[in-house]
């Protein structure tokens, strides 16, 4: 299965060298790595395409299968210019992935919240573009990846430049649950914080309460896309 994918690694690689815009890039990873109509393919190319030449990128939750988040950036970053982190808790992705990276990616295996922490005194100022993706929603326990997300972003904050945007998976709009049944320790969520359970759900909440002033939502369906301004956001 490895020779496979490397074999299909080196075609896509050969590929982009012929891409010339962001939209064309996110076409040809969906093409080869995931799916045409995928839910995050829209979010991607919204926040992508606003990146500016030679833009940072971090991720938290590595992603070697799936929407293949890691491919797609250490792409976009091989095609035009910046650089690029993730980190996981697994060792796994990081193991899969990291002869396919370009030289500006770097994999790490860490918590993330841990990893953020220790970016702080090197990395202030330099990222553009944050994606939150690493602890999976458990709806019989949905305060874990909640709170994760909460301190990923307090840990990342410092981190960002101005206008930097945020995309933080899994984090479902109130009105797209239809009439989906939860569960007992979901509706309880549900009933303390008036949000669903998902990632960005208490930051999510943080903002509604007006205690998050340097950031502004940027769009929110089942992810939540955050802007984030140095200086207080108007309206706070």
């Amino acid at each position: 299965m490895w020779i496979r994918t490397f074999l299909k690694f080196r075609k896509f690689r050969k590929a982009i060298t012929q891409i010339s815009s962001p939209l064309a890039l996110i076409e040809l990873h969906f093409k080869y790595w995931s799916e045409n109509n995928h839910p995050s393919r829209r979010n991607l190319e919204s926040v992508l395409t606003t990146l500016p030449v030679g833009g940072n990128i971090l991720e938290t939750g590595t992603a070697a299968w799936g929407t293949q988040s890691t491919r797609l950036f250490d792409a976009f970053i091989r095609s035009f210019g910046g650089k690029f982190l993730s980190v996981d808790i697994r060792s796994e992705p990081r193991d899969f992935l990291k002869f396919q990276m370009s030289r500006n990616s770097l994999l790490y295996v860490s918590d993330s919240v841990v990893f953020l922490n220790s970016l702080q005194a090197t990395d202030i100022e330099s990222i553009d573009l944050a994606y939150l993706d690493s602890k999976d929603v458990d709806l019989n326990s949905p305060w874990e990846c909640a709170e994760h997300a909460r301190l990923e972003l307090e840990a990342l904050t410092p981190l960002l430049r101005d206008r930097a945007i945020v995309l933080i998976d899994d984090t479902p709009k109130n009105n797209l649950i239809g009439n989906e049944k939860m569960s007992p320790a979901a509706a309880k969520f549900y009933d303390l914080t008036q949000e669903l359970p998902g990632k960005g759900s208490l930051i999510l909440s943080d903002l509604k309460k007006g205690t998050l002033k340097h950031f502004r939502i940027k769009f929110h369906n089942s992810q939540l896309a955050l802007i984030y301004s140095k200086k207080v956001v108007v309206g706070h």
